[in-house]
């Protein structure tokens, strides 16, 4: 049985409802089964992405950088106190740091070391989806696949090929 979310007092698996007494407690031993098959090194893989804050950056057509901040609305703030140069009008971008990344279990543990995400790729599957390339190394063995960022915060890994 997997993880278990209680919703209205009822503990609810993938499996549908079920009889759970205490739905914390079920999930951490669920955790520690799950820790303790990732380290026998299986074939594949489904864990959960954690990506550092963004940063929000005002810059101009030339690529100037203004500023950098923490939400978008400081970022909009900031903006609107800027007057337009000859350069052109001023853009709220957003810098999504790709390292410290962390490879986590459904409760948060990190299981993963030396994650390495790649830049966005996008996917046939429908307007504006993408994923970026996962690699990482869990428990010692190095793990490859994919995080599919515009659907969740999940990735499918899979073991590499060439285990150097």
């Amino acid at each position: 049985m997997g993880y278990a979310i209680e919703h209205e007092g009822k503990a609810y698996t993938t499996e549908g409802l079920k009889p759970i007494g205490n739905v914390p407690d079920h999930n951490s031993q669920v955790e520690q089964q799950e820790i303790a098959w990732l380290k026998t090194a299986p074939d594949k893989c489904f864990l959960y992405v954690k990506m550092p804050a963004p940063q929000w950056q005002v810059v101009n057509s030339s690529c100037h950088v203004a500023g950098s901040f923490a939400t978008r609305q400081q970022a909009e703030e900031f903006k609107t106190s800027l007057k337009t140069t000859s350069y052109g009008g001023w853009q709220v971008s957003k810098l999504q740091q790709l390292s410290g990344a962390k490879i986590q279990t459904f409760l948060g543990t990190d299981v993963a070391t030396n994650v390495v995400i790649g830049s966005q790729v996008h996917g046939g599957f429908g307007f504006n989806t993408y994923r970026r390339s996962v690699t990482c190394r869990i428990f010692g063995v190095k793990y490859v696949g994919w995080y599919y960022e515009s659907s969740g915060d999940y990735c499918r890994l899979r073991k590499a090929k060439g285990q150097v």
